[in-house]
């Protein structure tokens, strides 16, 4: 693992770059590849570039960038148990998924997950995220696409997407 609070990717000739933040406050930068950017606890900035990024703040209040590609932006229960932590999402698009251990709250059960009157989502078993698209305007709502398992982990995700959008439980296979 690189020392440095501030974690660069690939510059785009290698493979896939697994980033790791520690316990402080990090920025982690992606390359033009496909990379797995994990913040760690603290107040991080992570920003995946280009490529189909894989983007998990973890625990403290983060700001989370896909850049171009098809990003998956990742929220834990564990890493959401302190309530008071409020993540920032700055460019969902058409083309990004959030996933989370935790299936979101579903008032009316139409798979239509609605923020609330802050514009932020509740996620399940603590902490709350703002999502803004590439345009800068908030995301009120989210599409639930199903279960997607990770054979790798044993560990089954909920797949949200924008609503209307293309992307879903089949996209991550091919990530």
């Amino acid at each position: 693992m690189i020392q440095s609070k501030h974690k660069t990717g690939s510059p785009g000739y290698i493979a896939r770059s697994v980033i790791n933040g520690d316990d402080g406050n990090n920025e982690l930068t992606g390359s033009i590849l496909d990379d797995v950017l994990n913040g760690g606890a603290g107040n991080d900035i992570l920003s995946g570039r280009g490529g189909n990024d894989w983007i998990v703040g973890g625990a403290g209040s983060d700001r989370l960038t896909g850049g171009a590609g098809n990003d998956v932006f990742v929220f834990l229960r564990s890493d959401n148990a302190a309530a008071k932590a409020v993540d920032y999402i700055t460019d969902f698009s058409a083309d990004d998924l959030l996933i989370t251990d935790a299936k979101l709250f579903d008032s009316n059960r139409d798979d239509i997950i609605t923020f609330g009157g802050n514009r932020v989502l509740d996620l399940t078993g603590g902490g709350q995220v703002s999502i803004t698209n590439d345009a800068g305007r908030s995301v009120q709502s989210l599409e639930y696409d199903g279960i997607w398992h990770d054979a790798a982990t044993g560990t089954d995700y909920f797949v949200y997407s924008l609503v209307g959008s293309a992307v879903g439980v089949s996209t991550l296979e091919t990530l």
